[in-house]
């Protein structure tokens, strides 16, 4: 152990009584200095009590601190001193019995003289005064250089970079030391602020003693380092493929810290010419507002300690363009002014294109009721008139189209076909007669998608497209089958014509109503002669249709009468040419020539 001896002076002045003379008296009080000794388990140091002299030459001393006297007649430092025993000392020779102060303060010593009975206390010589210091120094911890914060009131969590110092106080002799430990390491002497910078859990103590030897309580003070940055990540909600997001799509943010919490978490979006920042309020981020186009968004967490971790950082497009949707008819249709007919048997086919994250669905209405997904080609109601279909189409990021209705007319009403003839036609019974020249011709008639074809047949020949009216030509009974198809494959029931082809003329017949009373040659001819007044009567038969006219001229000139006689009554020779036409303008003509004398 090492031992310091410390050594203080006060020169006091008394009186000789018998004399009256002064004696000088030393008094010398000699106290061991404290020694440091580590114990085996980290524990404060054993700090001896002693004897402090400040530069003002004031003593302390602490509490029940053995004290003893001793007197020289020298002032100097290695005069000789001799010990003072007390009454109670029995053994004089050895060491003196110390005298102890049982409480703090200033104590004081007095020289009286014995033979002055009427001295005053306030009259006593050498006084002498002495501090008993029984208050041990007061020690705080100084935390600096780092962010604190407590976790649930309890745990105290620090950052980066931080001192901690220890401030102490003493009202007494004054400090002296501080001692410091940390996680169960042997005390060490304070001498600046300590450095913490590795992570971890500390446990720092910590006390300090003052120049007589007054060691405090350990102070205690539990924290741990957290240099480590939160770890943080994002995810999306509602909406969104693959990179694509859609106006509906939401970021979440979180983030997690072992020690000190998460703080904040902080976010910006870059793209399109812009930057927007923020800080993660806990609700969803809304990408509403914001340009179609390709994003960055980072982000990154900071703990309550300010340890900050690396941005992270996810670019993706933000589609804000809806599909588009088509209509297509598979099957017979026709445009006919803002109108699209449709057949029965068509089926409407739907399909759309997306700029970016592709088609997800599309639903169609037909005429009211609810939505259907659509999912193959479909028909229409088999009702005659318009229809309506309304789709939507849906991208893989819920973008959605704007209604597209398409009307469709679904034709089912058939056709009609008119048939007529260009020329004589004449209808008797089942049949109808017609010439050789006459020629036939068929309409057709449809009020929706109009006539596409018109078909005829003759008889058993293959059924021919109408171009152009025609004729035919051999004669007799026939038949004609006819019918039209309208735009949208619509055939109406063929039609059957019963034609008869008359290609023979009427037989003309006339007689005299008198009979021949002569004969005459005229340019190598034999001509009747009947007496004036003779009539010449008419007549015509016709196989086929019948007779529709028979008419005359009597010599070259024309007569309007359409009489079945003829009356001669002038003389001379007359010349009669006489026409039969049948009802299909089958012409016959034939000539008489009579002389009336």
């Amino acid at each position: 152990m090492l031992r310091n001896n410390i050594h203080k002076y006060r020169m006091d002045m008394i009186g000789s009584l018998d004399q009256g003379k002064l004696l000088l008296i030393l008094c010398c009080l000699e106290v061991l200095v404290g020694t440091f000794v580590y114990a085996a388990d980290p524990k404060p140091f054993k700090h001896e009590k002693q004897i402090y002299v400040d530069q003002n030459k004031d003593i302390y001393v602490g509490v029940r601190q053995p004290l003893f006297l001793t007197v020289s007649s020298s002032g100097e430092k290695d005069g000789v001193k001799i010990p003072l025993y007390s009454k109670g000392d029995t053994i004089r020779g050895k060491v003196p019995l110390p005298f102890k102060s049982k409480r703090g303060g200033k104590h004081k010593i007095y020289y009286m003289d014995l033979y002055d009975k009427g001295q005053n206390i306030k009259d006593r010589e050498g006084l002498f005064e002495i501090n008993v210091d029984d208050l041990s120094p007061k020690t705080k911890f100084i935390y600096n250089g780092s962010t604190k914060h407590r976790v649930h009131n309890k745990m105290i969590i620090y950052g980066s970079n931080l001192e901690v110092s220890l401030q102490a106080e003493d009202v007494g002799s004054g400090l002296k030391g501080s001692f410091y430990s940390i996680n169960g390491s042997n005390f060490k002497y304070y001498q600046k602020s300590i450095p913490f910078e590795s992570e971890g859990l500390y446990i720092i103590k910590a006390y300090s003693v003052d120049k007589v030897g007054n060691a405090e309580e350990l102070k205690s003070s539990e924290f741990r380092i957290d240099k480590t940055a939160p770890k943080s990540s994002m995810s999306w909600s509602n909406i969104r493929h693959k990179d694509i997001a859609s106006p509906v799509s939401n970021i979440f943010l979180k983030a997690k810290d072992d020690y000190a919490g998460v703080g904040r978490i902080f976010f910006s979006f870059s793209g399109s010419g812009k930057k927007i920042k923020g800080k993660w309020s806990g609700k969803p981020i809304s990408l509403k507002g914001m340009k179609q186009g390709k994003w960055n968004f980072t982000w990154y967490s900071q703990d309550n300690v300010g340890n900050v971790e690396s941005p992270k950082s996810i670019s993706f497009y933000l589609d804000l363009t809806p599909p588009k949707a088509n209509l297509a008819v598979i099957g017979v249709q026709h445009k006919k002014s803002s109108k699209t007919y449709i057949s029965l048997s068509a089926k409407i086919k739907l399909n759309a294109s997306d700029n970016k994250a592709g088609v997800e669905k599309i639903q169609y209405l037909l005429e009211k009721g609810n939505y259907k997904s659509y999912k193959k080609p479909f028909s229409l109601p088999a009702k005659h008139g318009l229809h309506s279909v309304s789709v939507l189409s849906h991208d893989k990021v819920a973008n959605v189209s704007s209604k597209k209705i398409s009307n469709y007319y679904m034709d089912l009403r058939l056709p009609k076909t008119y048939h007529y003839f260009i020329g004589r036609s004449y209808k008797k019974d089942k049949y109808t007669y017609i010439s050789k020249q006459t020629r036939i011709s068929f309409r057709g008639k449809d009020e929706d998608s109009g006539i596409k074809k018109v078909y005829y047949r003759i008889d058993d020949e293959s059924p021919k497209e109408f171009r152009k009216p025609f004729r035919i030509t051999d004669k007799g009974a026939c038949s004609v089958k006819f019918y039209s198809e309208d735009q949208v494959g619509n055939k109406e029931l063929a039609r059957k014509l019963n034609l008869f082809v008359d290609e023979e003329p009427p037989e003309i017949y006339f007689r005299q109503s008198i009979k021949r009373i002569g004969v005459k040659t005229i340019d190598d001819t034999k001509v009747g002669v009947y007496p004036k007044g003779t009539s010449v009567y008419l007549a015509a038969t016709d196989d086929a249709s019948g007779i529709d006219t028979i008419s005359w001229i009597l010599n070259g000139q024309k007569s309007d009468v359409r009489a079945s006689h003829i009356k001669l009554k002038s003389r001379g020779l007359h010349t009669i040419v006489i026409k039969a036409v049948d009802l299909v303008g089958n012409l016959s003509v034939k000539n008489l020539n009579i002389i009336i004398d």
